[in-house]
């Protein structure tokens, strides 16, 4: 707090910090005195305010509250014990999963949290308490899971835990890719016996993102954690934004218009979209286990929980696993299922090769054109073929006045709108509001696309604030 109002006294208005700790400590400052924080690692949801001073550069946890207690129920987890410190992040947390995990687990349990102080280094009374409350529950032990809200000190929890290695264990981000587990073989040995599962926020592996992976792991000598990706890309963000203030040294300017100029920031972390508290709106997480191979333990990536912004539900990627509900329902990672680039371009034939196959009128890639009603036909990527049929039968799709499609055209916002639009049947009566005046640019949609930005509107579906702009033609 001290650094903080000193740097504000010299005339510094723009703060980095770190954990949710540190946020909460200078946030009631902060938002008195109209300094401004940006946080790289703060993901405490009570810190999700409206209108405030701080905006963080990643989500708050109940999207990774959601990941872990997906990946648990869907791996047959019918139990769960939630151990965690005792401050603000451990209990928030655990309250998320305690909450969430019934919801996806509809027969499932959760036992009684186990507690401990975050100056613990004794674990031997925390272990035989989580054995008591898993013998007393009755729950069949290879189906009952303890999740771990913790820090460094996992791995003294770990080295105490051997009557414990015949449950499952799934730890939060702060334990994904720690080398803390490291300064002990006997925790290693334990991780690896039980199958330590952790969640980690995810990147796509741009170039730009690797190259920055790289250097920061050259100049600290170990692998880099997520929090350090999203702190290298702060600065640059500041300074990206700063041409297009009016007022750069004005502190209230930045506030107000932070959330809009960031959606058109790109840094190592990908595209930056905000919610209305100043949240990032949108992340992947990647799954890590340790594994042992030639007598040596590493973080190896399991899988990838993918979240697509724009689109309602997540999927987890993951070799045997597939969550209920969400079968077939890969159509956002387009012609190459086995990558998500969602900084890729965006074709007309594989935007409707997508949206088909999540609409549920796919069919086999290959079929033959020759009853495709466009000139260009030809053109169509293979894979798109029976797809393109399907949406002409829906009027999904129509086409250009010239009778083409044009498939390898960038797809716009706007047209993506409307044929969404158009899958999901049209807007209702009662969702027939005016989107004149909503959005900022409203004069530039297409009459062919208002009634799909309509219904996608006034069902939420674009995440896109009343007076903010649509973009219905940018690709």
């Amino acid at each position: 707090m001290a650094h903080a109002k000193a740097l504000h006294e010299e005339g510094v208005f723009l703060l980095i910090a770190g954990s949710s700790a540190e946020v909460e400590a200078v946030k009631p400052w902060s938002d008195e005195s109209g300094a401004i924080v940006i946080s790289y690692s703060s993901s405490a949801p009570a810190l999700a305010v409206e209108n405030d001073s701080v905006f963080r550069m990643v989500p708050d946890d109940r999207q990774q509250a959601e990941v872990l207690t997906e990946l648990m129920a869907g791996l047959g987890v019918s139990a769960i014990i939630p151990v965690y410190r005792n401050d603000a992040y451990g209990s928030d947390m655990a309250s998320l999963i305690k909450e969430r995990f019934p919801e996806l687990s509809p027969e499932g349990s959760v036992l009684e949290a186990v507690v401990y102080e975050p100056q613990t280094r004794d674990f031997t009374e925390v272990v035989q308490t989580i054995g008591e409350r898993i013998g007393a529950s009755g729950a069949p032990r290879d189906k009952t899971a303890v999740v771990l809200v913790s820090f460094e000190e996992a791995n003294l929890l770990f080295e105490a835990a051997d009557a414990l290695q015949d449950i499952r264990w799934f730890g939060t981000e702060t334990l994904a890719l720690n080398t803390s587990f490291h300064q002990s073989r006997e925790a290693l040995a334990f991780a690896e016996k039980v199958g330590f599962t952790a969640v980690s926020y995810g990147f796509t592996e741009t170039a730009y993102y690797l190259d920055v992976k790289q250097r920061i792991e050259e100049e600290l000598g170990r692998v880099a954690m997520p929090n350090s990706i999203y702190a290298y890309d702060i600065p640059w963000l500041i300074a990206d934004l700063m041409p297009e203030l009016e007022q750069p040294d004005d502190a209230d300017e930045w506030k107000r218009r932070f959330v809009e100029l960031s959606q058109a920031f790109i840094g190592a972390t990908g595209v930056i979209i905000l919610n209305e508290a100043g949240d990032r709106q949108f992340a992947d997480f990647d799954i890590w286990q340790i594994r042992e191979e030639d007598g040596e333990h590493y973080w190896v990536k399991l899988g990838e929980y993918v979240r697509d912004a724009g689109v309602e539900g997540q999927l987890v990627k993951m070799p045997g696993f597939e969550p209920e509900g969400q079968a077939g329902r890969q159509f956002w990672l387009g012609f190459n299922p086995h990558a998500y680039n969602p900084l890729d371009v965006v074709y007309r034939d594989e935007f409707i090769y997508m949206l088909m196959h999540a609409v549920g009128l796919a069919t086999p890639d290959g079929t033959e054109d020759a009853d495709v009603p466009f000139a260009d036909r030809e053109q169509i990527d293979i894979r798109a073929v029976g797809s393109v049929k399907h949406a002409i039968r829906h009027d999904i799709v129509a086409g250009y006045p010239d009778q083409t499609l044009k498939p390898h055209y960038p797809v716009t916002r706007a047209e993506m709108i409307a044929m969404v639009g158009r899958a999901l049947g049209g807007a209702d009566k009662d969702e027939r509001f005016s989107i004149e005046g909503y959005y900022r640019d409203a004069d530039q949609i297409p009459a062919w696309a208002e009634e799909g930005t309509t219904l996608l509107t006034a069902r939420g579906m674009l995440g896109i604030a009343e007076g903010e702009p649509l973009a219905p033609m940018n690709r």
